[in-house]
């Protein structure tokens, strides 16, 4: 059984829910998604020009502009390389207030945040010059104008619960900013009962039940988070919209699913999910999964159940390892997806389950462009990316229009995309 699925690097530079910024274009000066190559820039890398996410406080998209630099101001605060281009910021240190919120690449002005430090201080308002000591102090200020969360980097001994609209913003840096659960408090390391809320940069460790419970109609983000060493269910949905974009869920244990959804909508993209006790992910609602891992579960790696809809897209994922692969309690597609060692039985995946265009180290089941007793090609045990020689190269559907893969690569690369959630460079 696989123990680590590959380096997830979670400290990207990143604002876009689809792609990471600021990577080398390609050797034809491209970009994935709606970058453009700066080419002012050795090697050139690739940009985006605003910030393109959604705040929780209004719901309004961020459409910003390319202006003059010097005038560079929210959603495009940052002034690039090229001199004339403006751009979302990247990181904390791109903001006088020390506050860049990356999923939407806007600066956050120093008298709208509310800063936590270790070695603060929770009898005072979490401002700059003197910042409160524990999340939960600065969420009992949060409203209308102060909203937005700074968390330095640091371990803090942690539970809250809250329905309330709020971000909570790590520093980008490697995700140093460590929250590990506080006993004799809530169950949970992060309960969000209702309300709208963006958390991104952070490493949220333990729990007496689940790490994360999402409930009561609750729309949340999140992005660029680490979550370890449940006990039970690593993130709990229940009647929520929820989307994890660059997640890295692991050592979970329990009979639930790592990621377990009961009713609203998941969104699960270029996520790895490995060295959990039971299943990976289980959905009993709808869903979008595509450009993950889900490696090395004690249990199936994605289970579509009761409540999983037609129209839920599985595909360009890489599941490995597992005690089975895919089993499926109401008809559902699975589609470009890699099918490794996933125990003994054949085929990998249940009856409910149409395949398509998959890579199978077994037999395949039927299916248009199914691989039967194929080489995925895995790079190492522990690193699921493949390599030049993996029969997963160029066999995905001729007809896919996703337009990158886990890397933030772009696909196609070659004569058609490949199979599984990496692109071959």
């Amino acid at each position: 059984m696989r123990t680590r699925a590959i380096a997830l690097v979670l400290a990207c530079g990143c604002y876009h829910p689809s792609f990471e910024q600021n990577v080398p274009c390609s050797a034809e000066l491209t970009c994935p998604g709606t970058e453009v190559c700066d080419t002012s820039q050795a090697p050139p890398r690739c940009i985006d020009q605003s910030g393109s996410g959604t705040l929780p406080d209004s719901g309004a998209q961020l459409d910003g502009a390319i202006t003059a630099c010097g005038a560079c101001a929210n959603p495009a605060p940052v002034c690039a390389s090229d001199g004339s281009t403006c751009r979302g910021c990247y990181d904390d240190g791109e903001c006088s207030s020390d506050v860049c919120v990356e999923w939407t690449g806007t600066c956050v002005p120093e008298t709208e945040a509310l800063y936590v430090k270790n070695g603060g201080d929770d009898s005072g308002t979490c401002t700059r010059a003197l910042p409160c000591a524990s999340i939960t102090r600065a969420l009992a200020l949060v409203d209308a104008t102060r909203f937005t969360i700074k968390l330095f980097d640091g371990t803090y001994h942690d539970a809250f619960v809250t329905s309330q609209p709020f971000v909570l913003s790590g520093e980008n840096d490697g995700n140093n900013a460590r929250v590990l659960f506080k006993a004799n408090g809530p169950p949970h390391v992060l309960e969000i009962d209702g309300g709208t809320a963006l958390v991104e940069g952070v490493i949220l460790d333990g729990g007496l039940d689940e790490t994360v419970r999402i409930q009561g109609g609750a729309a949340v983000t999140m992005s660029r988070v680490e979550i370890l060493d449940s006990p039970a269910s690593s993130v709990y949905i229940s009647s929520s919209n929820v989307d994890l974009e660059q997640v890295e869920v692991h050592d979970g244990q329990g009979a639930q699913g790592a990621i377990a959804i009961y009713g609203g909508h998941l969104t699960l993209e270029r996520s790895v999910i490995y060295s959990v006790g039971a299943t990976c992910v289980r959905a009993s609602a709808k869903y979008l999964i595509e450009n993950s891992f889900l490696v090395g579960c004690g249990g199936t790696g994605f289970v579509a159940a009761s409540g999983a809809t037609p129209d839920s897209v599985f595909q360009f994922n890489t599941v490995a390892g597992n005690t089975f692969g895919a089993v499926c309690t109401v008809p559902v597609t699975l589609a470009n997806t890699i099918f490794a060692d996933n125990g003994s039985a054949s085929p990998q995946t249940g009856s409910l389950c149409a395949t398509s265009y998959s890579l199978f180290t077994d037999l395949a089941p039927n299916g248009t462009g199914n691989l039967s007793n194929s080489n995925p090609g895995f790079v190492a045990t522990d690193d699921d990316h493949i390599t030049f020689q993996s029969d997963a190269r160029d066999h995905a559907d001729p007809a896919a229009t996703l337009t990158f893969d886990f890397d933030g690569e772009a696909r196609p690369h070659g004569a058609a995309s490949d199979i599984g959630a990496d692109e071959h460079y």
